[in-house]
């Protein structure tokens, strides 16, 4: 039987990781590599997204490039519950961070349980979510 991969949270973790690293080596060669819905930041599930923390706007994002350069704090869930403003709010306090809500998967089209890990790097929030069934 065929089945769906479901990334694990250790896999976000570590793509969150290596997209933070890249970013700080390479930024415009990383958003544009994350932009490119390829490039090692695309992981059956998992994506990245990158928020310039100066003007609060999508600058890369790993499924959905109709987002860059949208306002982030505006960002809500498809039952209208605040994602990006509580997300800010929480890297503001601190550099590293976890933060639930609800998101479509891209490979099932459904809307599920997403856990994001979040990481300040320079003046920008990468995250990487993993969805739970």
């Amino acid at each position: 039987g065929y089945y769906l991969p479901r990334a694990t949270p250790e896999q976000a973790r570590a793509l969150r990781d290596n997209a933070a690293k890249a970013l700080l080596k390479d930024e415009a060669g990383t958003l544009k590599a994350i932009n490119s819905l390829q490039g090692g930041f695309l992981q059956d599930d998992l994506y990245v997204f990158v928020v310039d923390l100066n003007t609060g706007r999508y600058v890369a994002h790993g499924t959905n490039l109709r987002l860059i350069n949208t306002d982030f704090s505006k960002i809500k869930d498809p039952e209208g519950k605040p994602v990006g403003e509580p997300m800010l709010a929480l890297i503001a306090k601190q550099d590293d961070g976890e933060y639930e809500y609800r998101w479509k998967n891209p490979v099932t089209g459904k809307v599920e349980n997403k856990h994001a890990y979040l990481r300040k790097t320079g003046h920008f929030m990468v995250a990487v979510g993993y969805y739970s069934p």
